[in-house]
């Protein structure tokens, strides 16, 4: 067997923050040859499965959606052999031409081996000049978990990689009428989806998508997406997609613990047109259960310059135990600036969960919220935003720039751990109407420097809230709030704020 046939890439299971142990296997060649190494079933819609060559497998639907249940070929050891292999193609097409979407309910081997695509995924559909473009959309489930190799590429319509499963009529409903899309994990899952440096993924028509849910998330390829990310760990999540937006809940945490979801690689695409529905975000959410969790973000995050002037340039957001709707989290979004308002009271009950953003080039204004610590540093290299910074934590909200490092924003920058007690009659929790900021911080070391291009709010304040119908009123405490330059510089070309009221 080929160094390129069978990577033995298991999950170990039964740890927190589940590891992948991965080995290049043996001699030998695939018991068939094709491009998929596994049988196919199609179980809902019409679609045919073909083999064109010795290393190229075709799937033909006849049907708006269509589901397939694959079943690995195995070693004599019971190993699933990679289900497609470095070189070989997995083309999608629909048959005459009509936009269509395919779930791949890839069943686990007799060893539970995670899922190998380490080749090249098509989905295509005819297009105005009756040659095949890309179109459609193409979803992979695997509860053993999948990693997306190094020589992997895709070209499609849009995407979903999937720990979590999904109903056939669930999938339809989401696929062709935007409905909800409930995705169920199995209870105490620690599932990865592990994308390698190397990997390409293009999805490139208009108002596409790129979806990733898993209890445990590692991306370091390079994406390009016209249109939307979401990357999302949770043992149960849902999703809607809508004109460019993501509304993602996370009913349930995930049981992987420490580091969840990681980016460090290059993910963005085309800058929007500014037609109405032409929206470009990048999501990236996660939610604790019972293992405290973090998320790291390095690398290239963000889309194109805009190519006509007013049009918004995308936005990132990063959520830590924060549902979000379209751009909306915790009351707030990126496009209220420095005036945005998080209520502090929505947090997602759970263990703790932190963000960490670092060395990073972002293209697009950021928001990152957590209902713990939020930091932001320019450490080991330099880090940039074109646009808007948010940085929300509860406990804590830190941006920093050390080790001579310089660390610039385009536009407004918010650093905040403020805290709003909630109003009205009959809140769940009788302490919610009280209000405890955190600390705010803002740092440049020696040698180090930073640069705002609009105005900076550093903001620990507190304001409480009360019971209507007791006439009660909450507490507030302030937190604390400092700008701190030791050495370095700062130059903000707005106005510098700094407030820890109560």
């Amino acid at each position: 067997m080929s160094q390129a046939v069978l990577e033995r890439s298991r999950l170990l299971s039964g740890a927190a923050g589940a590891a992948l142990a991965m080995g290049l296997m043996l001699g030998g060649t695939p018991a068939a040859a094709q491009g998929i190494l596994a049988d196919g079933n199609v179980v809902a819609g019409s679609a045919e499965i073909s083999t064109i060559d010795a290393t190229t497998t075709s799937v033909d639907v006849f049907s708006p959606t269509a589901v397939i249940n694959w079943t690995p070929q195995v070693d004599n050891s019971g190993n699933a052999l990679n289900f497609l292999r470095a070189g070989a193609t997995a083309i999608f097409r629909a048959a005459q031409g009509e936009n269509f979407a395919v779930l791949n309910r890839i069943l686990p081997g007799p060893n539970n081996n995670i899922v190998v695509i380490n080749g090249n995924v098509l989905s295509q559909v005819i297009g105005v000049t009756g040659a095949p473009v890309p179109g459609g959309f193409i979803a992979f489930y695997s509860p053993t978990g999948i990693l997306v190799g190094e020589n992997a590429t895709f070209d499609v319509g849009s995407l979903l990689l999937s720990t979590l499963d999904m109903t056939n009529n669930d999938f339809e409903a989401f696929a062709l009428q935007g409905a909800l899309l409930p995705l169920n994990g199995a209870p105490g899952s620690t599932a990865r989806i592990d994308i390698r440096p190397g990997a390409q993924i293009n999805a490139l028509p208009e108002n596409a998508f790129f979806a990733v849910v898993a209890a445990d998330i590692e991306m370091r390829g390079a994406a390009r997406v016209n249109g939307s990310h979401a990357y999302v760990a949770g043992e149960v999540v849902n999703l809607r997609f809508s004109n460019g937006l993501f509304d993602i809940s996370v009913p349930v945490g995930t049981a992987a613990g420490g580091e969840v979801l990681t980016l460090d690689g290059t993910i963005g695409g085309p800058s929007s047109t500014g037609a109405a529905g032409d929206n470009h975000l990048i999501y990236a959410v996660a939610r604790a259960s019972q293992d405290p969790i973090s998320m790291l973000f390095r690398g290239n995050l963000g889309f194109d310059p805009a190519q006509t002037a007013g049009v918004i340039n995308g936005e990132i957001i990063l959520s830590a135990n924060h549902n979000v709707s379209g751009r909306t989290v915790d009351g707030g979004s990126i496009r209220d600036g420095n005036a945005a308002i998080f209520n502090g009271n929505s947090a997602l009950a759970g263990a703790r969960a932190d963000i960490l953003i670092e060395d990073i080039a972002a293209s697009s204004s950021l928001l990152a919220i957590s209902a713990h610590s939020t930091r932001m540093r320019a450490i080991f290299a330099n880090s940039s935003v074109a646009g808007n910074l948010q940085l929300i934590g509860r406990e804590g909200a830190f941006l920093s720039a050390t080790g001579g490092r310089n660390l610039a924003i385009t536009g407004n920058a918010l650093i905040s751990a403020s805290d709003l007690g909630v109003g009205g009659s009959s809140p769940p929790d009788p302490n919610a109407i009280n209000a405890d900021a955190g600390q705010a911080s803002l740092l440049v070391s020696p040698g180090a420097s930073a640069t705002i291009g609009g105005d900076l709010l550093v903001s620990a304040d507190a304001l409480a809230g009360a019971e209507t119908i007791a006439a009660t009123a909450g507490t507030a405490r302030a937190g604390l709030a400092d700008i701190t330059v030791q050495g370095g510089t700062l130059n903000v070309r707005g106005t510098a704020s700094v407030s820890a009221r109560a």
